[in-house]
This record gives structure tokens, sequence and C-alpha cells, in this order.
């Protein structure tokens, strides 16, 4: 199949929240150009950080009535779609690991992400920055 295409996170505005998105970028490249375990979980580890932090900027702002409207919030299905995409790069983490399987022609290459993997989850993190990121440009402080 086709090589997973760069991601490409348009600004929102927000400096921290630029400065990560070019941070996972750059993350999603190494993942994209080396397939390793080490370059998944860095993108695993950025993911996880920047999700708290937007969180955190939803929170602080109550963005779509993130504080004040509980599982009615606007930022609902965003905060939703943070956890598959951790869930998603788990399990692809998990499968990599049990190195047995990747050896008899699984999942991967002995400690190689597919490129399946690398397709799906930089394709989920493009829908997402395209999805639910451009829907508070300029709109957190």
């Amino acid at each position: 199949g086709a090589a997973a295409a760069p991601l490409l996170l348009a600004a929102v505005a927000h400096a921290q929240m630029d400065r990560e998105h070019e941070g996972l970028a750059d993350a999603a490249d190494a993942l994209r150009q080396q397939r390793s375990l080490a370059s998944l979980r860095r993108l695993r580890r950025e993911w996880a950080e920047h999700c708290a932090h937007e969180e955190a900027l939803f929170e602080q702002h109550d963005f779509a009535g993130h504080r004040s409207r509980g599982d009615l919030a606007g930022t609902a299905s965003h905060v939703k779609h943070h956890r598959a995409l951790l869930a998603s790069m788990d399990a692809a983490v998990q499968s990599c690991e049990e190195g047995a399987e990747c050896s008899r022609g699984g999942c991967c290459a002995p400690g190689l992400v597919s490129d399946e993997s690398v397709r799906r989850i930089l394709g989920e993190l493009q829908q997402h920055g395209d999805v639910y990121d451009a829907a508070y440009v300029g709109r957190l402080g």
C-alpha cells in the first residue's frame, strides 16, 4: 500500500498548542520514516501530554461548555477522540511488543510498526486536526 502522508496540522492561533502541534508533526514524521517502536512511543507520549494540556485549556476557558455542561459539552466528542487515538496507539505498541507474533509475519516485522498501523494512526491524527482542532482556532485565550 501507499506510505502514510505527512501530518499537516494547521495553526490554531494559540502559541502553546501550535508548538505542541509542531512537535506532534515532527514525532509523526519520525514514525512515518522509521516505523520504530521508539518513534511510536514518542508520538504516544507527546499525544498524551498534548491532550492533557488542550483539555486543561478547555476547562480554563469553559470552551464549548467543557466545564459547565458536562457530557453535553461541545468538547465531549473531541475528548472522546483523544481517548480513541490513545487507545489506537496503545494497541499498536502492544502488538509490536508481542514480538513472537510479529516475527511470524503478523502485525509487523520484528521491531517495526506495520505500514497499516502508521497509516491508520497518522490518518486519525490528521482527521483530528482537521475536524476537532479547527473548531477552536483563535478561541482559547
